[in-house]
């Protein structure tokens, strides 16, 4: 059965995105299209810790206990989550209960109400969960506060010990309002619909009201950097090389990075594991978000093998864009995965959410499965190629951990990357 996808909009420009697909059960997203990277020092962890109490019953009303209590008794659950750039509000539910659950969260979000006692039993939450998460993600962090360094991403995204226990009722409401806004909000809901006027009527009714705050996402120029980690209780040296590349943030150019990011990867996987047996696999990936990102190659090796790692993956980038260029049937290979990978997208009902939300805050408009795989085949050789250039010869950071510290890396790469001419 076609799954058709539409948007609409509310009075005051909120868009509702709709999926009409024929599943038993409801899915729904509130987007909230701001985040940790839109924190200044003194407020480092405010949006996590916001998400924790819209988690609560933040309207005054204790009669049924917490939102997760709430949503449960219908049968539901939910789940919220912080990154660098959203609040993210998931609630899956039957889809009788659907209008029910819209007015449980609608005030939750427009309009809540922050209880010291709650904030104050919430801090120690809070502050065990950044110990764990400090712990389980030292890489991450080490490799994020030197990347991103004096920029809004250079933090953890649950803040520091200092900051969560500064936060009061004043400031976290003060934070939150002056952040929520109709042109950074937006719904997606993928259920079987039957009554599309009666779903449209009750979000007007329940989110027509929010307003429009003049507010802009903020956005900074990352600094090269050369850092080491030292942990001398593992054997393997972590090695990402990141490029400060300045891609237009458009459907078009994004696909291109996709692409070019695809084709790289493979080309260094025969390089670096099937030619040479050095490792055993490398990622390209993105960093950051918005038009703060970086362009990561990242493997690991043994420590004295990761100068001829380094010599290898700049040979790699210096033939991509000068002798061995991207050929036809490389760009063709890539496309086929890129589509595999929008396909399984549109199955997951999770992801697919996702995706509806972040394209419609960046693109103004939802990419569905045609649409994404339209723009794809448009994509062409020289589309590919200047994105290439781009990425590769934008400033350069270098970042390892592991039990030893090589200075020579930066040396070792601008040797062996030759600039096309």
């Amino acid at each position: 059965m076609p799954q058709k996808t539409n948007v609409h909009f509310l009075s005051n420009g909120i868009p509702v995105i709709l999926r009409n697909a024929p599943f038993h059960t409801c899915k729904i997203l509130f987007s909230l299209h701001f985040g940790a990277g839109d924190e200044t020092a003194p407020e480092y962890g405010i949006t996590h810790f916001i998400e924790h109490l819209l988690g609560q019953s933040t309207t005054g009303d204790k009669t049924f206990g917490t939102l997760t209590k709430k949503i449960e008794i219908l049968g539901g659950a939910i789940s919220l989550y912080t990154t660098y750039n959203k609040i993210g509000c998931y609630i899956n539910i039957l889809p009788e209960h659907l209008i029910d659950t819209i007015q449980i969260i609608a005030p939750q979000i427009t309009s809540p109400v922050f209880d010291t006692e709650k904030i104050e039993q919430e801090k120690h939450i809070i502050l065990t969960e950044h110990k764990r998460y400090i712990a389980q993600n030292s890489w991450f962090l080490f490799a994020q506060e030197n990347l991103f360094k004096n920029t809004g991403l250079g933090h953890s995204i649950t803040g520091t010990p200092e900051t969560i226990k500064s936060f009061t009722s004043e400031s976290l409401s003060k934070y939150y309002h002056s952040h929520l806004s109709s042109d950074k909000f937006n719904i997606v809901v993928i259920s079987q619909i039957n009554n599309t006027e009666k779903l449209l009527s009750e979000l007007e009714s329940t989110f027509g009201n929010m307003p429009h705050t003049p507010y802009k996402s903020k956005s900074w120029t990352t600094t090269p950097v050369i850092a080491h980690d030292f942990k001398h209780d593992i054997n393997n040296t972590k090695l990402v090389l990141a490029f400060a590349a300045k891609i237009p943030d458009t459907r078009k150019a994004q696909i291109a990075t996709g692409l070019f990011k695809k084709i790289l990867r493979d080309r260094l996987i025969n390089a670096l594991r099937y030619q040479n047996g050095l490792v055993y696999s490398v990622k390209c990936l993105t960093m950051g978000v918005g038009n703060t990102k970086l362009y990561t190659i990242e493997t690991e090796a043994q420590p004295h093998q990761i100068e001829t790692i380094t010599k290898v993956i700049a040979s790699e980038c210096t033939n991509i864009l000068t002798i061995q260029p991207i050929t036809s049937k490389e760009l063709q290979i890539a496309k086929n995965v890129i589509k595999y990978q929008n396909a399984r997208v549109m199955d997951s009902i999770d992801k697919s959410c996702e995706t509806y939300a972040q394209y419609m805050n960046h693109y103004g408009k939802v990419y569905d499965f045609d649409m994404e795989n339209l723009e794809l085949e448009k994509t062409t050789l020289s589309d590919i190629i200047t994105t290439g250039h781009t990425i590769l010869n934008a400033p350069i950071s270098i970042i390892t951990q592991g039990p030893e510290q090589n200075d020579n890396i930066i040396n070792i790469w601008t040797k062996n990357f030759i600039t096309p001419k």
